[in-house]
C-alpha cells in the first residue's frame, strides 16, 4: 500500500465519551479507536500518534483523581467573556487522555453523577451549555501554535458526531486556522442531530446568519471529510429521503459532499482479541460448542439463588442482547421473545438506561419466569458479562436504527449466531445464514423485518424459530463447526485487520494533510494570527 512512514501522524480525537465515561457506542468505538491506533505498525513502524480530549467529568472520572496532571491553562470565550480552564492529562498505557476543566463558576456544567446524564439537561447543567463551553475550549488549546510536548501538535481532528461539531467552525471562523485538518465522524443517524435556536449558540465567537442551527449540518459541512460509521449506514445518509425538512437537508448535504469525494463509509472495528474467549473463557479452542455448554453451567451456577423458584437452564440455547435500554434498539421485543421461546431457550438482556416498558418485563419475568434473565445492575453486568458473551449462542439485535451495532462482530468474536432487523450498518456485519449443507454453513445471522408498531412480530417468531430449530437439529459436530467458523471469521472486524478500518483511516489522514511520496509528512503550517487575541499561555508539567 506504500504506506509506511517515518513519523507517525498526530491525532486528537473529541469527544464527549471516553474510557470510564462511556455511556454507548459512540464512546466504546472512541475508546477502541484511540488504542487501536496506537498499537498499528506497518513493517514495524507506528503510524498513529493519538489521543483524545473529553470533559472533565470530577464523579465519572474519579479515580482519575491521582493520576490527572494539569498541562495547560486556556483563555476562551463563554457567554461572551473570556474564560481561563485548565487542560489536565492522564496517560492510560499509551494514550494521553485529555481532560476540560472549567474555572470554578462553571465546574457544574461537567458534573454529572450518572452515565445518561452525559448526554441530558440537568438541574444546574443545561446540555448546550456544557457542549457550547467545551468546544470553545478545545478550538482554543489545539489553535496555539507553541504547544509543548506534553500536549497534542494535531495534524487531525476526529471529531465524534455533532456534539463536537462547533470546533472546525470556531477554528476557521474565530482563530482563522485551516492548517489542522478534521474529520467528522457521524456515529448516529441524522433524527439524533443538535438542532437549537441560534441564540442558545451565543458567547463563544461565532455568527450565525439563520434563527435555527442544526448541529450535525456545521460538522458536516466544516470538517474536511465526513466518515459515516459504515458503507451501508453512508448510502441510507445520501439516498434516503424525507418528509422532514431538517433530514432533507441534512441529507443534501450529505449527497453534495459525496459529489465532491468528501464522503467516506468505513465500519468500526472492535479489538477482537478483548472479546474472543479464546484462551480466556474458552480453552479448548477445537471444541467451542462443548466450552459454551460448560460456561453455560458456569452461569448457572453463579445466579443460583438469585429466586428460590427461579431456573437457569444451561441445557437450552442462549439468546442474549447487549446494548441501552432506549427506544430505537427495539426492547419492547423482548416481551415477545420471551413468550415465543419459552422453554426452548434462555433469555437474558443486559443493558443500560431503563423505560417503562423493560422496567415492567423485568419485574414480571426476569427471575421470575424460568430462564429469563434481564439487568440494568451495573454490579451483575461487570460480574456476567464475559461469561455471557461467551456462552452465548444467539445474540439478538432488535434495533429500529443503528449506524453500525457494535454488539453484531462482538458477538461474532464469541461465535454466536445474530438475529436482527439488519437495519443501518448491521447488513455489513451479518451475512444471512445458509444451512443447506449442514456440515459447511455458510454465514452468520438471520434476519426479520422490522415491524416498529407491531404488538407482535409474526417475522421475529419465524426468525427465532429458524434459529432454534438449527440448535435443535444440527449434531453437535456440526454446531462446533459453525460457531467455530463465525468466530474465527470475525478476526476480519478487527481495528488492523487487512484493509480494515484503520488502513482506510490512514489513507484518509494522509490525503487531507498531503503526505508526499516520500512518505515523509510535511511540517504543518503556522496558522494565520487569530483575531481572538494574544495566544495563551501554556503551563507545562516535567
Amino acid at each position: 500500500m506504500g504506506t509506511d512512514i517515518e513519523n507517525p501522524i498526530c491525532v486528537l480525537h473529541v469527544a464527549l465519551e471516553f474510557g470510564p465515561a462511556t455511556f454507548g457506542g459512540l464512546g466504546r468505538v472512541a475508546t477502541q479507536m484511540v488504542d487501536a491506533q496506537n498499537r498499528f505498525e506497518i513493517s514495524d513502524k507506528r503510524q498513529f500518534d493519538a489521543s483524545i480530549i473529553t470533559p472533565f467529568y470530577p464523579y465519572l472520572y474519579a479515580n482519575y483523581a491521582n493520576n490527572a496532571q494539569a498541562v495547560a491553562t486556556i483563555e476562551h470565550l463563554y457567554d461572551n467573556k473570556i474564560v481561563t480552564s485548565k487542560i489536565f492529562c492522564v496517560e492510560i498505557g499509551e494514550t494521553r487522555h485529555y481532560l476540560v476543566q472549567p474555572p470554578p463558576e462553571y465546574q457544574h456544567l461537567f458534573a454529572m453523577e450518572y452515565l445518561p446524564e452525559i448526554y441530558t439537561d440537568t438541574q444546574i447543567s443545561p446540555f448546550i451549555q456544557r457542549v457550547k463551553f467545551f468546544n470553545s475550549c478545545v478550538a482554543a488549546y489545539v489553535n496555539n501554535p507553541n504547544i509543548g510536548s506534553n500536549h497534542p501538535a494535531p495534524q487531525i481532528l476526529q471529531l465524534h458526531d455533532w456534539q463536537s461539531a462547533l470546533v472546525p467552525k470556531l477554528l476557521k471562523e474565530l482563530h482563522l486556522n485551516t492548517s489542522i485538518k478534521s474529520v467528522f465522524t457521524v456515529h448516529i443517524d441524522n433524527g439524533d442531530r443538535g438542532t437549537y435556536n441560534c441564540s442558545e449558540l451565543d458567547g463563544i465567537g461565532l455568527n450565525f446568519h439563520k434563527s435555527t442551527c442544526i448541529m450535525k449540518a456545521l460538522g458536516l459541512i466544516n470538517s474536511d471529510k465526513i466518515v459515516a460509521v459504515s458503507p451501508r449506514f453512508l448510502r441510507e445518509c445520501i439516498e434516503t429521503k424525507f418528509d422532514d425538512p431538517e433530514l432533507e437537508f441534512l441529507r443534501k448535504i450529505f449527497a453534495w459532499s459525496s459529489v465532491q469525494n468528501k464522503t467516506m463509509g468505513i465500519a468500526n472495528g472492535i479489538n477482537y482479541a478483548d472479546y474472543c474467549p479464546l484462551g480466556k473463557q474458552i480453552n479448548d479452542a477445537a471444541n467451542v460448542h462443548f466450552e459454551k455448554a460448560r460456561i453455560k453451567q458456569q452461569i448457572a451456577a453463579e445466579l443460583q439463588g438469585s429466586r428460590l423458584l427461579w431456573k437457569f437452564d444451561p441445557n437450552l440455547p442462549l439468546i442474549l442482547y447487549v446494548g441501552r435500554y432506549s427506544p430505537e434498539k427495539g426492547p419492547e421485543t423482548f416481551e415477545q421473545v420471551i413468550r415465543d421461546t419459552a422453554g426452548r431457550a434462555t433469555f437474558v438482556a443486559v443493558g443500560r438506561g431503563m423505560t417503562d416498558e423493560v422496567f415492567r418485563v423485568m419485574v414480571q419475568h426476569s427471575r421470575q419466569t424460568d430462564n429469563v434473565f434481564i439487568t440494568a445492575s451495573e454490579t451483575e453486568q461487570a460480574q456476567l458479562i464475559q461469561l455471557l458473551r461467551a456462552g452465548a449462542d444467539i445474540v439478538f439485535i432488535p434495533s429500529h436504527r443503528d449506524a453500525f451495532g457494535l454488539v453484531g462482530p462482538e458477538g461474532l468474536a464469541n461465535g454466536s449466531i445474530i438475529v436482527t432487523t439488519g437495519v443501518g450498518g448491521l447488513r455489513d456485519v451479518v451475512q444471512g445464514l445458509n444451512y443447506s449443507d449442514t456440515d459447511d454453513i455458510i454465514g452468520n445471522g438471520i434476519f426479520y423485518e422490522d415491524m416498529p408498531e407491531a404488538e407482535h412480530n409474526p417475522a421475529l417468531t419465524q426468525a427465532l424459530n429458524q434459529a432454534l430449530d438449527l440448535f435443535a437439529t444440527l449434531t453437535d459436530d456440526q454446531l462446533n463447526a459453525m460457531q467455530t467458523k463465525i468466530m474465527l471469521d470475525a478476526q476480519k472486524f478487527d481495528w488492523a485487520a487487512e484493509n480494515g478500518s484503520l488502513h482506510q483511516y490512514l489513507q484518509i489522514y494522509k490525503s487531507l494533510i498531503h503526505v508526499p511520496e516520500d512518505n515523509t509528512p510535511r511540517p504543518l503550517r503556522l496558522p494565520k494570527p487569530s483575531p481572538f487575541g494574544k495566544r495563551r499561555k501554556t503551563t507545562k508539567t516535567k
